[in-house]
């Protein structure tokens, strides 16, 4: 089987690279497509193959027709991206083509089984929507609200849980957990239930935010849309 994993910062390729191992061990096929010049340094040094999409540069001539295939609105699809619709649109048009563009051509070029990224942003809509139109699975990857463990999801854009029988698969502490969130839920009426405890400020989140600020300026330099100097990726 050949997967592409998608990330736009080091702290998700952390994770994904190690998953990558364990299944390039297995005979399976891995490869990264990366919004982040760190991320691709870390691959190259790694001698993983790897595609750095700012290096792309295609003749974005029509954006309403490439879209036009696909059924989307570009001005819907740029509400979706919290951090490129803060741009210039011409710009924001620009990285949005580009990343359709891209997409198409490397589902051309690889024909990967399976593709794992994010439910948001241009960086998890655009290649959902392509893999859609392509006949390719698209697995929308998140945190799961249970400690060491993950979600793949077909459903990307709402990020619901496919039908599984998750009671199987979790220990008894992991089960008694599960059943307290879902009870929290119903009764407190959550809408999100990922965040515990109350965001602190301490000395690593200080190094954390200097560090990411000098790797956002002399390493991604602004090429990575998600690695804003202030809104800083991981």
């Amino acid at each position: 089987m050949k997967i592409c994993f998608i990330s736009v910062a080091i702290h998700f390729l952390n994770y994904q690279f190690e998953i990558g191992e364990r299944l390039r061990e297995r005979g399976h096929e891995v490869f990264y497509v990366t919004y982040s010049k760190e991320c691709a340094n870390f691959l190259k040094s790694k001698l993983r193959n790897h595609y750095y999409v700012p290096d792309f540069k295609p003749n974005l001539d029509n954006l309403d027709k490439t879209l036009k295939k696909y059924g989307l609105d570009k001005d819907e699809l740029l509400v979706g991206d919290i951090d490129v619709s803060h741009m210039k649109k011409e710009k924001a048009y620009d990285i949005m083509h580009r990343d359709f563009l891209f997409w198409e051509d490397i589902l051309r070029c690889e024909n990967p089984d399976m593709v794992i990224g994010s439910a948001e942003r241009l960086a998890g809509l655009v290649p959902y929507y392509v893999c859609e139109n392509s006949k390719t699975r698209y697995y929308f990857w998140t945190r799961s609200v249970l400690p060491n463990r993950f979600v793949l999801s077909t459903e990307s854009i709402t990020g619901r849980i496919p039908n599984i029988k998750i009671k199987e698969q979790l220990t008894e502490e992991e089960l008694t957990r599960a059943k307290h969130i879902v009870r929290e839920i119903r009764i407190n009426k959550h809408r999100v239930y990922l965040v515990v405890g109350e965001p602190v400020v301490n000395k690593s989140l200080i190094y954390l935010f200097f560090n990411r600020m000098i790797k956002n300026i002399f390493v991604e330099r602004f090429k990575n849309p998600y690695a804003r100097l202030i809104g800083i990726a991981l």
